[in-house]
């Protein structure tokens, strides 16, 4: 999850260094890492597990995003509702539809050994490709992509 968010918040973050303002995101990214600290340190103490820190520190990352493309469209007119529709939506739909499709496959394929965990890998990574082609990409990307693999494996 944790990488799924920085995966998204990385370009929004090249968006802001274009602008050329780092102050304002650096004190406002820096305040919720920082938060990260004191209730961890109170959850350990609570007694808590060391997969705690890591859950809090997860819990932080969607407000850090959502803080920076704040930012990103104070500064630069950045168009929110149209990062969410051509990015966030794809990309639920592709996580979405691909981890019910695995989750379902394991369960109705309950079997033990390695050939069966290679088929649910397998599936997994086909179920997974499909739903980015299909979900994940618009037409004319996905056209791109295709022609530029057409290219490539005919060398």
């Amino acid at each position: 999850i944790q990488s799924l968010f920085f995966a998204i918040d990385g370009p929004v973050g090249m968006g802001l260094h274009a602008v050329g303002r780092m102050k304002v995101p650096n004190l406002i990214s820096g305040f919720f890492y920082l938060c990260v600290f004191p209730l961890t340190y109170v959850s350990f103490r609570l007694g808590a597990g060391p997969v705690t820190g890591y859950s809090i520190y997860i819990l932080f990352t969607p407000f850090i995003l959502i803080s920076d493309l704040l930012i990103l469209r104070h500064y630069s007119g950045f168009s929110i509702k149209r990062f969410l529709l051509e990015v966030i939506k794809p990309l639920l739909l592709v996580v979405l539809f691909s981890s019910v499709l695995s989750y379902l496959f394991v369960h109705i394929v309950d079997r033990e050994g390695l050939l069966w965990f290679l088929v649910r890998c397998v599936f997994s990574l086909l179920s997974t490709v499909f739903a980015i082609c299909y979900l994940g990409m618009s037409k004319d990307i996905r056209k791109r992509v295709l022609a530029t693999l057409g290219a490539k494996l005919s060398r």
